[in-house]
């Protein structure tokens, strides 16, 4: 029995690994430049979740949102093309379990810098949001996600 020869050119898995890197690096450009032209003063995090808190309480006794509280946020969800995608005036305010509720990656990163009183711009990128799949329905492949959010009530649930 013959063996198949070895390949010996470029290996497939780098080539996709590299893709992914390039694809990206082209996807955080564009969420800067598009940040840049709204003027927005956004800061970013170190998995490059995008945030402007643009209204803000620092009383003290509000803390910040804690895995496991309860949020309850008024919201707009569109594209960074501007094609709203859904929002809280017509689906009603978005109720989540921080941590526990099945959103979006980046979304929850987003909860646990706010406090109650708090608004904000989120841009999520497509790998804290809904990858290189979308959400095979309004969300298309690979697409950064804007959230307008204010979060209007926080849970704390009690000490066990």
């Amino acid at each position: 029995m013959q063996s198949l020869p070895r390949q010996t050119g470029p290996d497939p898995k780098e080539n996709l690994i590299e893709a992914q890197r390039i694809t990206a690096r082209q996807e955080a450009e564009n969420i800067q430049a598009f940040a840049r032209r709204s003027g927005w003063p956004m800061k970013e995090t170190p998995t490059g979740l995008r945030y402007y808190i643009y209204d803000s309480t620092d009383d003290a006794r509000r803390p910040r949102i804690e895995r496991g509280d309860a949020a309850r946020l008024e919201y707009t969800l569109r594209l960074l093309t501007g094609e709203k995608i859904a929002s809280s005036e017509e689906n009603g305010m978005k109720t989540v379990i921080v941590g526990e509720s099945d959103i979006e990656s980046g979304l929850t990163e987003a909860l646990l810098l706010l406090r109650r009183g708090d608004k904000a711009r989120i841009i999520i990128p497509s790998h804290l949001g809904y990858g290189f799949s979308g959400d095979g329905k309004r969300i298309p492949s690979g697409a950064s996600l804007l959230y307008d959010i204010e979060v209007k009530e926080v849970l704390i649930p009690p000490a066990p």
